[in-house]
């Protein structure tokens, strides 16, 4: 399923089931992922969805910068070196940095 609803795919299978989700943009923000999923667990799923809709804003960010490229930007923020895409993804430009900066990483970095 959809990545930005994995609380609700908890919830609607009666956390019984899952084992975890999978998805590109966890790997920038595992913290966060983890939180959801333990929170949809203890089945406190409207405390899971709010912190899914910061997952899904950095994921909006990600997205409009696109995906690749962003996610590697975003795990050498870790101090990964995670290095660049390769064609035919291009490099991230300083605006697009600064974007990913902005409204991804520090909105993460507030709640983790």
């Amino acid at each position: 399923g959809a990545i930005e609803r994995l609380p609700e795919a908890m919830e609607r299978l009666g956390c019984k089931h899952p084992q975890g989700g999978i998805g590109t943009t966890y790997n920038f923000m595992p913290d966060l992922m983890v939180k959801i999923y333990s929170l949809a667990q203890e089945g406190k799923i409207n405390e899971a969805r709010e912190v899914q809709s910061v997952a899904n804003n950095a994921i909006a960010t990600v997205l409009r910068n696109g995906v690749l490229p962003s996610c590697k930007h975003l795990i050498s923020l870790y101090g990964v070196p995670y290095g660049q895409c390769r064609e035919p993804f291009m490099p991230l430009d300083d605006k697009a940095k600064a974007d990913l900066y902005e409204n991804a990483w520090q909105v993460i970095e507030k709640i983790r």
